[in-house]
């Protein structure tokens, strides 16, 4: 049952982040400032995978339901593209389907840096390092464990656009390519041979192709690859080459691209998520709330703001006594 709370929670904290006529204050504007809501904590801004979450009815009646969702609330620094962000974070992977079954739990913090200008009106590339730490809780395998993560992503900032993601193929396509180290040790298991730690070594790309404008740029094909390699572990036997692939389609059912309904194959082995599939499809909803979908919600209030009043010779002028 909780886990539908946590997505309850999830589609409450996104909907109370949408544009309303005014801006919002108080505890809503702060979320709204400084939360993100993805898939995952391996961020890739534009390019990353919203949080996901669908249930199923078989004909035999078995109810299966999935969850992944990752939220961050952060503390910039200047700006909208900060080179310096802290803040904590947390994720929950849970998918109830035999022969793919998760039930993941990370909470900790997160420290980001980047490259590059602080201009963010100039159009330029660089590279934006991310380091997350902190507690891990797999149930599916029983364990406990401390897991620290550093990826690198390359970007391209460009003004004109509400992403940061590289620029491909015309600008209909995004793509965000990736470097990590991720670094686990297990110090609570059922048995004394399922403790130890393991450090992978992992190369990724995302890339989400948009058709010519039809719907409004809501229609997105994506792609998502990763590969990961445990260049240490002290798990003999175990598999050390974990190949992960990701293909999907979905359309966006606001514009701000909040919201977003998706169809997605999955096939390969994702360790950080606890997923591991000779292939899965899946169909649900999806939330996304990052660095895309506040500015487009920005614009928004901007544009329905009441215009400031214009003082002339007329204007009777407050006296002060």
């Amino acid at each position: 049952m909780h886990r539908y709370r946590l997505l309850a929670t999830t589609l409450f904290l996104a909907y109370s982040l949408s544009p309303c006529d005014a801006q919002p204050t108080g505890l809503v504007g702060g979320l709204n400032e400084r939360i993100s809501i993805t898939q995952s904590l391996r961020d890739k801004n534009t390019a990353n995978e919203p949080a996901f979450a669908s249930v199923t009815v078989p004909d035999d009646g078995r109810v299966e339901s999935l969850v992944a969702v990752a939220a961050r609330f952060t503390r910039d620094t200047d700006g909208t593209n900060p080179k310096f962000r802290v803040g904590a974070a947390t994720q929950y992977n849970y998918n109830s389907a035999l022969g793919a079954r998760q039930n993941v739990f990370f909470g900790g913090g997160q420290v980001e840096l980047r490259t590059g200008s602080k201009d963010p009106g100039r159009v330029f590339r660089f590279t934006r390092v991310k380091g997350t730490g902190g507690y891990k809780r797999n149930g599916e395998a029983h364990t406990k464990a401390i897991e620290a993560d550093a990826y690198a992503t390359y970007e391209q900032n460009r003004p004109e656009s509400d992403g940061t993601t590289a620029v491909l193929l015309g600008r209909r396509a995004e793509i965000a390519p990736q470097v990590g180290l991720e670094f686990e040790r297990i110090i609570s298991a059922a048995t004394a041979e399922a403790k130890g730690q393991r450090i992978r070594a992992m190369l990724a790309a995302q890339i989400n192709v948009t058709p010519a404008p039809v719907l409004a740029d809501r229609l997105v094909f994506s792609g998502s690859f990763a590969y990961r390699r445990d260049v240490q572990t002290d798990f003999a036997g175990s598999d050390r080459d974990h190949p992960f692939g990701q293909v999907g389609v979905a359309v966006a059912l606001d514009p701000n691209k909040v919201f977003s309904i998706a169809v997605e194959r999955l096939l390969g082995d994702d360790p950080t998520q606890g997923f591991s599939s000779r292939g899965q499809w899946r169909m649900g909803l999806k939330v996304h709330y990052n660095h895309e979908q506040k500015k487009r919600i920005d614009r928004a209030r901007a544009l329905r703001a009441p215009a400031a009043p214009t003082l002339t010779a007329s204007t009777p002028k407050n006296r002060i006594i």
